[in-house]
């Protein structure tokens, strides 16, 4: 995939067609990675990292994973948690931990 100067990740990916989730983004606002759905995973140097590619600057040599089960697992659980904060606001089932997932609250085991 190829990148102009000042792009960042999530920038180049979907200039190439790559999904990546996102929440918090909009392309008329400055970035700044609250969220943090957008989570990947970047190898450098073969040292691998996660961060927000919303934020994050896309350069030459970096490898990007969008999609692996530590990625699933890190946006899960951010998804999770942001429907606790909201409450019944997210679509009123955050309240409904009990039937619909087999949990007393998402950080306990099912």
């Amino acid at each position: 995939m190829r990148a102009r100067e000042g792009m960042t990740v999530l920038q180049a990916a979907r200039e190439a067609g790559i999904e990546i989730p996102t929440l918090c983004y909009h392309e008329e606002m400055e970035p700044y990675g609250a969220c943090r759905v957008c989570v990947v995973e970047v190898e450098r140097g073969g040292r691998s990292r996660t961060v927000a590619p919303c934020c994050y600057p896309a350069e030459e040599g970096l490898k990007v994973r969008t999609r692996t089960p530590k990625i699933d697992r890190v946006r899960k659980t951010i998804l999770e948690l942001a429907a606790v904060t909201a409450g019944e606001d997210v679509g009123g089932r955050s309240g409904h931990w009990p039937t619909t997932t087999g949990r007393t609250s998402p950080a306990s085991p099912p």
